[in-house]
């Protein structure tokens, strides 16, 4: 039979139809029908991210990368903290200027060295007393800085430097070495330094002068960072970003100081002047090099020693 038989409340027999079924193979096509438009909808759905991500990612430059993430690390700041953060780093500055020319004071000593050994180990002392100072104070200096700025000295840039940028920085440092070694009869400022004759005191001297250098350059370094940071704060010009403000700052306060140093102390006063000119060129190779404390160190100490 086609049909079920029921009996109603009458008694009466109906014959009721009954409906027919959908078939297995009709259930499996409209399964495969709704599998293919939802995957359909799927990949239009990863299409639209894609596209849109790729547009975000387009309209975003490099340059425009390294302000975001720079604003990131530094939030934000209203006129007056900036003010007030910029005091700070001059306040450091006139510690680290204060350290750098402290250790004068080991001159009191030299009378007890000047009658040892025809007076040869006064300068090796007087270097050497200068650098066992000034390493634990560039660590204490480095410590407060950061604790009290959240800036920090020893740092890199997050970006590689541009062919361009590197070739100025490589011409800032040959053309200097050029002049010194112009200056001095086209010898190496190292050979002329030694002399002739050269024994080994005066390579011992030499080398702690050398070292005393160095270390000096890195409070150096410090010094134009952070007036750099100061000034940029508290003026806000169109092109206060390719100012060298601690190149000018340590010309004109750490290369005259030195030259007055030279001239009270009998030095020779020659690279003392050119130290002048030095500290401002560090300035200069410190912005070329996207603020980069390794790349502006590295760079001076190879001026400075050759």
């Amino acid at each position: 039979m086609n049909g079920q038989e029921r009996t109603n409340k009458n008694g009466e027999t109906q014959t009721t139809e009954e409906l027919s079924a959908f078939s297995s193979a009709d259930l499996t096509k409209t399964d495969e029908a709704i599998s293919a438009l939802a995957g359909i909808i799927d990949e239009k759905t990863e299409n639209c991210c894609a596209q849109s991500c790729k547009a975000v990612a387009d309209s975003t430059e490099p340059a425009d990368c390294e302000t975001v993430s720079q604003q990131n690390e530094k939030p934000s700041l209203s006129p007056a903290e900036q003010k007030s953060l910029a005091i700070k780093y001059i306040v450091f500055a006139a510690i680290a200027l204060a350290g750098m020319y402290f250790v004068q004071i080991f001159h009191a000593f030299a009378p007890l060295f000047d009658k040892i050994y025809y007076g040869n180990l006064t300068t090796i002392f007087f270097y050497a007393c200068n650098v066992i100072f000034w390493i634990p104070f560039i660590a204490v200096l480095y410590k407060q800085i950061k604790k009290h700025t959240g800036y920090k000295v020893f740092r890199r840039s997050r970006t590689e430097l541009s062919l361009k940028r590197s070739l100025i920085i490589y011409a800032c440092a040959l053309v200097p070495i050029f002049i010194v070694s112009a200056a001095l009869g086209f010898e190496i400022k190292v050979v002329f330094e030694l002399g002739k004759k050269v024994t080994g005191m005066q390579l011992t001297t030499n080398a702690v002068m050398y070292v005393h250098g160095a270390v000096k350059l890195i409070i150096t370094v410090i010094i134009i960072q952070l007036v750099q940071e100061a000034a940029e704060l508290l003026y806000k010009g169109k092109y206060s970003a390719y100012i060298p403000f601690g190149g000018i700052a340590a010309c004109l306060i750490c290369g005259f100081t030195d030259v007055i140093v030279a001239y009270g102390t009998n030095l020779f006063t020659m690279f003392a002047w050119l130290y002048v000119a030095f500290t401002l060129l560090y300035g200069v190779i410190y912005l070329l090099s996207k603020k980069n404390f390794f790349v502006t160190y590295f760079v001076s100490l190879i001026i400075y020693i050759l």
